[in-house]
């Protein structure tokens, strides 16, 4: 009977062996046989390579976070090109595994990459980079890899994850000190074109407007979702819907929560595309879904932990009492709406873009009901912005944004409009005034003001 036992154990052994064999020789890490990163692998690279390369050489961990299918594994792959090629380090001294693959415990992998790559133990070598794609797929990945980290100074180590899901409550707190996190976006609008090969003189932009106008319509439905950008409509949606919305919503959230209606998170989703900047009223949510009011709160705050939605808050010049004021949401991508929605009103897209791009955390509105769709605020400023597409805009047009400048004492605010380019003043109060193709313009316009930073 021992003896069967033991012959079932060291089955098992052989049988995990291999497994990890397989997928690391075979598929995870190809520059060990041919001495550098496949071409395919690499793609083309984007402003925020740089940073990252910064980081290996620090040693605290580097956390690559973001939604899936925004680029983090390619980035990985162009971080390993760049160490072979550039710093030449040794295509054997890289370890790349996927956990969205296979949830291999981290232990099992180091042990057989030492024993079977490296032919040393890991303390012994000089320097060793670990690269740890999709690591929330891990169960108990953080006490994992403290301990890798801990252990051995001389790896550098890289994670990436999809959106918060990878630093669940307790997660943070437990690798604090040990990390930085670099959170990747899809891409912005000018790298979009760069990507598609389509030059602008920025600082013309009168001269390219039909450009822009055209481009700038694709790149809304895309998202700046780089695999997204050769796709047809029916493509995009289908993308949209199979890559990202349904696997987060049926897959990666409930993994981390403790969910029971998957299918609640994308009718609340659905929701969101046919109505952006909705009012989040959860009681009267819950009448129409059928559900405990608690319950719908709670999947709007996983669907924003995730990265598929954006709240806003009522702004007041006391965060505590925003928290507690009207909220408002919008799907975190404009890919996402025109995946889910019956129609695009352009309008409405646009307002979201801007919501999404300018990363607002607030809106406005006042008793009296005046509102305006998003507040920039940082220690110094606050300015109000409306998406207002119209060819003309007027002082009655700008009355909201007025209002609001007087009442928190701020000089400053923003309309972005269809064709419109003026500037509006009252009292000592200024309301500049860009159409949406004027995408730099406004861009400069908002950094000159100290909101942004381009």
């Amino acid at each position: 009977m021992k003896f069967e036992y033991n012959s079932i154990i060291m089955l098992l052994k052989f049988k995990i062996n291999y497994i990890i064999m397989e997928l690391i020789f075979n598929n995870f890490n190809p520059w060990w046989r041919v001495q550098n990163v496949p071409t395919s692998l690499v793609g083309k690279p984007r402003e925020v390579l740089d940073p990252l390369k910064k980081s290996l050489s620090l040693k605290q961990m580097t956390l690559i976070t973001g939604l899936r299918r925004v680029g983090k594994t390619t980035l990985i792959f162009q971080l390993i090109d760049w160490l072979i090629r550039e710093q030449n380090i040794s295509p054997y001294n890289i370890l790349y595994h996927s956990f969205d693959e296979a949830r291999l415990y981290l232990e099992n992998i180091v042990n057989y990459y030492q024993t079977t790559v490296l032919k040393q133990d890991l303390l012994q070598v000089d320097q060793i980079y670990i690269f740890l794609d999709e690591i929330q797929k891990l169960p108990g990945w953080s006490e994992q890899v403290k301990i890798l980290y801990d252990m051995h100074p001389n790896v550098k180590i890289t994670l990436s994850g999809s959106a918060n899901l990878i630093m669940k409550a307790g997660s943070r707190e437990s690798l604090a000190g040990r990390f930085f996190e670099y959170e990747i976006n899809p891409l912005d609008f000018t790298e979009y074109l760069i990507f598609r090969n389509v030059e602008i003189d920025y600082s013309r932009e009168a001269v390219f407007k039909q450009t822009i106008a055209i481009e700038f319509n694709q790149f809304l439905k895309t998202g700046g979702f780089i695999e997204a950008l050769s796709f047809d409509d029916i493509q995009l949606v289908r993308y949209f819907k199979d890559s990202i919305l349904e696997r987060v919503t049926f897959r990666d959230i409930p993994e981390v929560f403790s969910i029971s209606v998957p299918d609640l998170l994308l009718r609340l989703l659905n929701i969101l595309a046919q109505r952006p900047g909705l009012y989040l009223d959860y009681k009267n949510l819950a009448n129409d879904l059928k559900f405990d009011q608690r319950t719908i709160n709670n999947y709007f705050d996983y669907l924003e932990y995730s990265f598929l939605i954006q709240k806003l808050y009522n702004f007041s010049p006391n965060l505590l009492t925003s928290e507690r004021k009207l909220k408002r949401a919008y799907l975190a991508n404009t890919g996402f709406t025109f995946s889910l929605a019956s129609a695009m009103i352009f309008p409405k897209i646009v307002e979201q873009f801007w919501v999404n791009f300018l990363r607002a955390k607030y809106f406005y509105r006042s008793p009296q009901k005046d509102e305006v769709d998003m507040v920039l605020a940082n220690n110094k400023i606050t300015m109000p912005v409306e998406i207002k597409m119209r060819e003309n805009i007027s002082k009655k047009t700008a009355a909201p944004l007025l209002k609001f400048l007087h009442k928190f004492d701020q000089r400053r605010g923003l309309i972005i409009s269809l064709q419109d380019e003026t500037e509006i003043s009252h009292d000592n109060k200024f309301i500049q005034v860009f159409p949406y193709w004027k995408y730099w313009s406004i861009l400069d316009w908002l950094e000159r003001e100290g909101i942004i930073r381009v």
